[in-house]
């Protein structure tokens, strides 16, 4: 009996939500605080857990909810609402991480590379375009 009672709340539960998210996509901003604030700590978690860095966390939690509210027309109702909005949380957390992952790679790839192709000052123009020339003739070998 106490199994019944729970999943009658379960479903209660998922009434509500799903309730709140109809009246969300039709554009109630009240709707979507509420579905905010009940799902904020599990989002908080979520994007916490992957950037591991407050103020990104803060930026990326709203991005999350603001790609929610722009893309609650998009929402086909196939899987819960937490579902879709935790596949929203962690792509745009995976993506941050991903964007500066690029950016220390690109701060720490060698120059090296970067040097050979800059002439010293000694160099005369035409000299500077044989050379260019030639690293152009073996590139194409």
């Amino acid at each position: 009996m106490l199994k019944t009672m729970a999943e009658e709340s379960a479903k209660g539960a998922e009434g509500v939500e799903r309730d709140l998210v109809d009246r969300a996509r039709s554009g109630d901003r009240r709707a979507f605080e509420r579905l905010v604030s009940e799902h904020l700590p599990r989002v908080w978690r979520v994007v916490w857990r992957i950037v591991r860095h407050h103020d990104d966390a803060e930026d990326l939690v709203q991005d999350v909810f603001l790609a929610a509210w722009q893309g609650l027309g998009g929402f086909r109702g196939e899987c819960a609402f937490t579902t879709w909005l935790h596949r929203i949380a962690v792509t745009r957390a995976l993506n941050h991480v991903d964007r500066s992952a690029e950016k220390l790679r690109r701060a720490s790839r060698s120059i090296s590379t970067t040097i050979v192709l800059i002439p010293k000052p000694t160099v005369s123009p035409s000299e500077m375009t044989l050379r260019l020339n030639f690293l152009a003739a073996l590139s194409n070998l």
